[in-house]
């Protein structure tokens, strides 16, 4: 991919999103609500969509305000990582537009885009990426955790 066309943007997300999404991964951690889809998540918890809640369809309003494109923002899944917990190469081309990474924590484990950048995890930074951009993420020992996020054109 021509690297001058990509686009990586960062927001800031306030400490009680945070925190809704955080209680969000307990409920289904509690219930274990896992995915059991194929994942690249290599030694970690992986939920579903949490928008299968009926709690949780408030948070998308909330989260398109702060990165105010007209998007459609269909699936959230969260992510707790076990000790070197990591994050297999791999893009989203193939079922969203755009893509973001929000930190749930300060940790470790940085994300990698595909030569280009390499992003540290820390708490509220929500990082918005074109899709067909291929990242990782490198082994976490501090249990990183995150939301990520896909959405579509309208």
């Amino acid at each position: 991919m021509d690297r001058s066309k990509r686009s990586l943007e960062e927001f800031k997300v306030s400490d009680s999103l945070v925190d809704r999404l955080l209680e969000t991964l307990e409920i289904f951690k509690k219930n274990n609500l896992k995915s059991h889809d194929t994942t690249l998540t290599k030694k970690g918890f992986q939920t579903h969509n949490i928008f299968e809640l009926k709690t949780t369809i408030e948070l998308k309003d909330e989260i398109m305000k702060i990165i105010k494109k007209d998007l459609n923002l269909f699936h959230i899944h969260l992510i707790e990582y076990e000790y070197q917990g990591q994050q297999a190469p791999h893009d989203h081309k193939n079922s969203e537009d755009y893509s973001f990474i929000l930190y749930l924590n300060d940790s470790d484990g940085n994300t990698v885009f595909e030569d280009w950048c390499e992003i540290k995890p820390e708490k509220g930074k929500l990082v918005f990426f074109d899709s067909d951009i291929t990242h990782f993420g490198k082994p976490s020992i501090k249990g990183k955790k995150i939301a990520v996020g896909a959405l579509k054109k309208h």
